[in-house]
């Protein structure tokens, strides 16, 4: 059921009737509802539109954060193994877990044969 259904059942009751004028006001004005119930959706569409890209965004910019958190921790803990700290420690201060610790290890190492 749509509103645009509603008005041309009651345009053509009024034409049927012999109601011209009547009939007409009724399609003019339904015209009217329905161009302004258009206009209501495309706005509803376009904040819609907007709140996504803001929201997708800000969810960009927080995995871009901690994306850059986690590589400055890798890097640290890079230097921090090359300096013999043990890997307890180092996960302590970086917060990255002792298997992601052992993985750098080995890396450097590759990295220094």
């Amino acid at each position: 059921y749509h509103a645009s259904d509603e008005v041309i059942r009651e345009t053509m009751e009024k034409l049927n009737k012999g109601q011209v004028k009547e009939g007409m006001l009724i399609y003019s004005e339904g015209l009217d509802v329905l161009k302004a119930e258009e206009k209501g959706m495309e706005k509803g569409i376009e904040k819609g539109i907007e709140k996504g890209i803001e929201k997708g965004m800000e969810k960009g910019i927080e995995k871009g954060m901690e994306k850059g958190e986690r590589n400055k921790a890798v890097e640290a803990s890079k230097k921090m193994i090359q300096d013999g700290l043990s890997l307890e420690l180092i996960s302590k201060y970086e917060g990255l877990s002792i298997q992601e610790l052992e993985q750098i290890k080995n890396e450097v190492e590759n990295e220094n044969e």
